[in-house]
């Protein structure tokens, strides 16, 4: 009986304040995460747009130099023509919608 006694006395594990503090450490440390990272998301979307506005500007002024005298060039014409992507016209009109605002 002693034995049994002392098998279930045996003070194993975490009490509640340790659980606590740890609990305490990891949610001020996702704060201080998170907003990095929706910064890092913010400026991966202004590279992509800028990068997309450049692309499509390269594009009319390689349409304009195999064409010459057909500015200024209509951006569904470069579509047509292939040499911009309906994905890649969709994005720079949101860019300049956004631009304008």
């Amino acid at each position: 009986m002693k034995k049994l006694k002392k098998m279930f006395n045996k003070e194993e594990g975490f009490t509640l304040i340790e659980t606590t503090i740890v609990l305490l450490v990891i949610a001020l440390l996702t704060i201080l995460i998170l907003p990095n990272v929706s910064g890092v998301t913010d400026n991966v979307n202004d590279s992509t747009s800028n990068a997309v506005v450049q692309t499509v500007e390269t594009q009319k002024m390689l349409y304009e130099s195999k064409n010459p005298g057909t500015a200024p060039v209509d951006l569904e014409k470069l579509v047509e023509d292939d040499y911009i992507t309906k994905g890649q016209l969709d994005a720079y009109n949101k860019v300049d919608k956004e631009d304008a605002e």
